[in-house]
């Protein structure tokens, strides 16, 4: 018995090429998604941030007095939660419906996504969000980004540019709605307390469910050549650092890359993070990009680790810490009291949140996404594997993908102030 099967999760396709997951959950809620393989991974210097602003049109969610005719101004009122996401891969319309109302509700929710407003106010307004909104992106990490990818497609940023953004036009973002949400390339997840019968009688009144599967091939993209090192930069004046790193495409050994996040990011006493921070008199300063690398799907898999620091005199202590860890761990492994927190901690949290809707939601994204499906059972409930077995795979994890090839960018804009 596979996971799926186990966890009474159901699969199937509707007659367009539209995945459907449902998790049936006794909640108050009935939490969702709907994914589509639409994102910057796709898309070129001149159009870069199409599927970023395309999925703001999409998924509205503004209160102002020009948008209270939207689909999705009218779902939010009632207490429901629409919360949209742009990938590098993958653009994410989630949802979290009130019970009592769910079946109008997701019915309004997947005709906006199927069919949404193009008006030209809207689209305007939306143009000027967008822009501010790249304005105030990280611009540290847009550039590493394209330092280490220079002539791939992930090392675009997910915004674009404001350039682009007020080049696009209604007529080429209906263009690309038409291009690439398409059934075929789309997957909807719905946990709640309800039926497939129940369920397949809202999809059969939906926009989504009249859709044509128009069959249009869109090439995928290839993995990038990567030139693994050590690079130092002069930019913007900040101490940062980032490690990149490869994450396997093997959906078994990506369980460990998952314990390797909880692992760096657990903030407890005996974890690496306590040691790198503390030891550098910092209350923060260190964490694993989460948002734009865990994307784990078919192509390629990168992640990094992200440290700041006042000067670059502590950067470079954090980063020396960090390294003879990664050293101790190669010579004498793991330690067990760091691997059984995270360990239990997994535990406990699915064993707290199985009986929520929203928690089965994402739980399923990331497996759809991150092709988990196959090691479904460990990944929901991380006793079915004994503790010597994910301290051996993080141990193998972190010698395999964090000891041999990986790239580091340090940020020296003050080394010379130092220096004097």
């Amino acid at each position: 018995m596979d996971g799926k099967e186990k966890y009474r999760i159901e699969e199937f396709y509707l007659p367009n090429g539209l995945r459907v997951i449902l998790k049936r959950v006794n909640s108050p809620k009935v939490s969702g998604a709907l994914i589509v393989r639409c994102g910057p991974n796709y898309e070129n210097k001149d159009n870069n941030g199409i599927s970023h602003f395309l999925e703001h049109l999409v998924y509205m969610s503004g209160k102002g007095a020009s948008r209270r005719s939207l689909a999705t101004y009218k779902i939010e009122r009632t207490g429901a939660d629409l919360t949209p996401r742009t990938g590098k891969t993958y653009t994410e319309y989630n949802f979290d419906l009130p019970h009592a109302r769910w079946t109008g509700l997701l019915r309004a929710t997947l005709d906006a996504i199927a069919n949404p407003d193009f008006s030209r106010k809207i689209f305007q307004n939306e143009q000027k969000i967008v822009a501010n909104e790249i304005l105030d992106d990280d611009k540290w990490t847009v550039f590493a980004d394209k330092l280490v990818f220079p002539h791939h497609l992930l090392g675009t940023p997910i915004l674009g540019t404001v350039k682009n953004i007020y080049s696009f036009t209604i007529r080429r973002l209906r263009a690309w709605h038409r291009k690439f949400y398409q059934p075929q390339r789309m997957v909807l997840v719905v946990a709640g307390n309800l039926s497939t019968a129940q369920l397949m009688r809202v999809l059969r009144r939906t926009k989504l469910f009249f859709l044509e599967n128009k069959g249009i091939v869109i090439p995928e993209p290839v993995s990038p050549k990567i030139k693994w090192g050590e690079k130092d930069v002069d930019y913007l004046g900040e101490n940062k650092l980032k490690i990149f790193f490869p994450v396997p495409l093997d959906s078994e050994k990506r369980l460990f890359f998952l314990y390797f996040l909880r692992i760096i990011n657990d903030r407890s006493i005996v974890a690496i993070y306590s040691k790198i921070v503390s030891e550098s008199g910092l209350h923060s300063g260190m964490a694993i990009d989460e948002d734009e690398y865990t994307e784990l799907h078919d192509f390629f898999g990168y992640s990094s680790i992200d440290f700041w620091a006042p000067s670059h005199k502590i950067l470079r202590r954090m980063e020396r810490i960090f390294f003879n860890w990664l050293k101790k761990v190669a010579k004498n492994g793991l330690r067990k009291d760091m691997v059984y927190r995270v360990y239990c901690q997994a535990a406990l949290e699915a064993n707290l949140n199985s009986d929520y809707a929203e928690w089965w939601r994402d739980r399923i994204l990331e497996a759809v996404v991150g092709n988990f499906f196959s090691s479904f059972e460990a990944y929901i409930n991380p006793t079915s594997m004994d503790f010597e077995t994910v301290k051996k795979g993080l141990e193998d994890f972190i010698l395999e993908n964090l000891c041999k090839n990986i790239i580091i960018i340090r940020n020296l804009k003050k080394k010379a102030k130092e220096e004097k």
